[in-house]
């Protein structure tokens, strides 16, 4: 196991590993289908979040998810870039898209975090939502 992990990398090992176990077919189609399932719950989730990103006017009011036509368009570009990345970089250009990904996402997180202390060191500033013009209703007590 050494020497394919030392000889042809990483990506081999899996399939060597596949090899010398009984039932090999089956593996396969099991390992196939849960790399399917894993890919699709995350591309899922990915696209539904930056394609609400990218939706003029969303508040907090909105429906939570992105619409389909966004969906779709994130898909395709993300699945795009995984597609060149692992075929023409192998596992090293996966670790570097990751890398490269963390990048910009450090600089949202810092400026959403800054954003949020000048919020609440402004609170005389904080709005809440729109009051109705008469009173709400009181709960009655359990003392009642």
């Amino acid at each position: 196991m050494n020497t394919v992990l030392n000889d042809q990398g990483i990506e081999k090992l899996l399939y060597f590993m596949i090899g010398t176990l009984p039932f090999k077919s089956a593996l396969v189609v099991a390992l196939v289908f849960i790399a399917f399932i894993s890919y699709v719950t995350a591309a899922d989730s990915n696209t539904d979040a930056i394609g609400t990103l990218c939706t003029k006017g969303f508040t907090a009011e909105s429906s939570s998810e992105s619409t389909l036509p966004m969906k779709i368009l994130w898909g395709i570009i993300i699945g795009f870039v995984a597609w060149i990345m692992v075929s023409f970089a192998g596992i090293d250009g996966i670790r570097m898209l990751s890398n490269l990904g963390g990048l910009p996402a450090m600089f949202l997180i810092l400026a959403s975090s800054l954003s949020l202390i000048k919020w609440l060191r402004n609170s005389s500033e904080i709005v809440g939502p729109a009051s109705s013009e008469t009173e709400p209703e009181q709960c009655p007590s359990v003392a009642e």
